[in-house]
C-alpha cells in the first residue's frame, strides 16, 4: 500500500499522472488508485479514483483506509459509527500497519491532498523520485501479510478454549457439565463463524488475484523485452500468492490445526517454506507434520498428567502448558528421583 502527500491540488494530480506512467512502462504495476484530500471538517473526499481491475471485484481494503485517513470522528460524520467500526474491521483483516494509518492521517492535514494506491514494485527508488521531485512524500506499508496468521490464531484460540471446557466438563459435577456445555456450543458457534469469515475472504482473495492477473496479462501481451520479462514475473508471483493464500485457507477450513499456540506458530514456518506448487503434496506433508505434532503434543499431555499425579491443582495444570516437553519432562524426571529417594530414605 502507498500514500503520497502533497501540498495542493496541481501537485498531487501530476503525481498520479507519474504513477500511471510508471505503470505503462511496468516499472511499477499499479492495481488501484484514488486522489483524495482533507476537508476542514476533517473529513476525506475522493476526488478521483480510477478504472481500475480489483475495485470491479468488490475490493475494500483501500476504501476502508480512505475512510480511516479522516480518523474516527470524521469517517463518524460522513458515514456513522458503524461504518467506521466496518472500516476498523477491514483494516485489522487486511494487515494495514495501525501506525501507518495514523501517520499517514495526522500528516494529511485539512486543504492537503494525497494518493493512495496498491501497486507491485520490485524497487522503491523510481516512485521516490519522481514523488519527491513533485515534493511529494511517500509512505509505505505492507497489503496483506499477516492476516493468514491472524485467521489461524484466532481459530487455534477458539478452539484451545474448547478444549479447556471440555476437560474442564470431565471434572464437574452433573450441575456444572450442563452450564459448561452451553459455554461449549456458544465457542463452537463461534468458531464456526471465524471458518466462514476465512472461507469469504478466501473467495474474495482469488477473485482481486484474478483481476490483477487479467490486467496485467493484457499489458504482457503487448509489451516486449524487459517490460514483458517484469510483468510476466509479477503475474507468476501473483499466482504463487494466490495458490499460497487458496491452500492455506482450504487446510483452516479441512484440516484441524493444532491449538496449542507453540505447534501454530511451527507449522506457520512449514506453511511459509512451502512451494505451493503442487497441493496435494504440500497437503501431504502438513498433515504428516501435522500428526507428528499432535504424537508430540499427546505425549506432552501424558508427562503433564504424571506430574499432577504428585498432586497440583488445576491452575497449574494451566501453568504446566507453558513449558516446552523436554522443559516438563526433566521436572518430571526430578519430582520421580525426589520420590524414589523419599521411599529408600522417608526419614
Amino acid at each position: 500500500m502507498l500514500a503520497v502527500l502533497f501540498e495542493d491540488e496541481s501537485k498531487a494530480t501530476e503525481g498520479s499522472r507519474a504513477l500511471s506512467e510508471l505503470d505503462s512502462e511496468a516499472t511499477i504495476s499499479v492495481y488501484a488508485k484514488a486522489l483524495i484530500t482533507k476537508n476542514p471538517d476533517g473529513t476525506v473526499s475522493v476526488k478521483s479514483g480510477g478504472d481500475f481491475p480489483i475495485l470491479a471485484v468488490g475490493e475494500a481494503g483501500m476504501g476502508a483506509l480512505i475512510g480511516l485517513l479522516g480518523g474516527p470522528i470524521g469517517a463518524a460524520i460522513g458515514a456513522g459509527a458503524g461504518a467506521v467500526m466496518g472500516a476498523l474491521g477491514d483494516v485489522y483483516r487486511y494487515g494495514i500497519d495501525e501506525e501507518f494509518v495514523r501517520e499517514v492521517s495526522e500528516k494529511l492535514t485539512p486543504g492537503r491532498w494525497a494518493i493512495v494506491s496498491q501497486i507491485s514494485e520490485e524497487r522503491v527508488t523510481p516512485v521516490d523520485s519522481r514523488m519527491e521531485a513533485l515534493g511529494g512524500t511517500v509512505f509505505r506499508t505492507d497489503w496483506q501479510n499477516v492476516e493468514d496468521n491472524r485467521f489461524a490464531r484466532d481459530v487455534a484460540a477458539v478452539r484451545e478454549d474448547i478444549a479447556q471446557l471440555k476437560l474442564e466438563q470431565t471434572r464437574s459435577q452433573a450441575d456444572q457439565k450442563a452450564k459448561l456445555q452451553t459455554k461449549i456450543d456458544k465457542l463452537e458457534e463461534k468458531l464456526h463463524a471465524k471458518l466462514d469469515q476465512a472461507g469469504n475472504r478466501s473467495e474474495q482473495l482469488e477473485k482481486e488475484a484474478e483481476a490483477k492477473i487479467q490486467a496485467l496479462e493484457t499489458k504482457a501481451a503487448r509489451a516486449k523485452g524487459e517490460a514483458k520479462a517484469t510483468l510476466e514475473t509479477r503475474i507468476a508471483r501473483i499466482r504463487k500468492e494466490a495458490r499460497k493464500s487458496s491452500a492455506y485457507f482450504e487446510w483452516l477450513q479441512t484440516v484441524e490445526l493444532p491449538a496449542e499456540e507453540e505447534m501454530v506458530s511451527e507449522m506457520e514456518a512449514l506453511y511459509q517454506g512451502l512451494p505451493f506448487e503442487d497441493y496435494a503434496r504440500d497437503e501431504k506433508k502438513l498433515r504428516s507434520n501435522i500428526e507428528r505434532l499432535e504424537k508430540e503434543y499427546d505425549a506432552r499431555e501424558k508427562v503433564i498428567g504424571r506430574i499432577m499425579e504428585y498432586g497440583t491443582g488445576i491452575e497449574s495444570e494451566r501453568a504446566l502448558r507453558m513449558y516446552p516437553t523436554p522443559v516438563l519432562t526433566k521436572w518430571e524426571q526430578s519430582l520421580e528421583g525426589f520420590r524414589t529417594q523419599k521411599l529408600k530414605d522417608p526419614h
